[in-house]
């Protein structure tokens, strides 16, 4: 009788070590998540200081003009060559506050 029990003790060392290295694995996993995360925010922030450097604010008011650009992007259909890419000069007419 003293077989099952001995065997079941050698078992349960197992699944301990067995759980312990799952543990490991997952706190391991997890660090290289937080790490890779810790990366991406850094360039992120990194990009968008260089993109905002170049950002110039507008003060326009409602009796101002201006023309429309287009990108050629933004043309499609027939003849999309011929087309103009500025079209204008269009009146400011009501001012919305765009909320963050």
């Amino acid at each position: 009788m003293a077989m099952p029990f001995a065997a079941t003790q050698v078992d349960s060392a197992h699944v301990q070590y067995e759980s312990d290295k799952t543990n490991n694995f997952i706190e391991h996993i997890q660090h290289i998540c937080q790490q890779v995360h810790n990366i991406l925010e850094k360039s992120n922030a990194k990009y968008k200081q260089r993109h905002d450097q170049h950002w110039v604010p507008h003060k326009f008011q409602v009796v101002d003009k201006f023309w429309f650009h287009l990108q050629k992007e933004c043309l499609t259909g027939a003849y999309w060559k011929l087309r103009p890419l500025q079209y204008g000069s269009y009146t400011i007419t009501n001012a919305v506050r765009k909320c963050i």
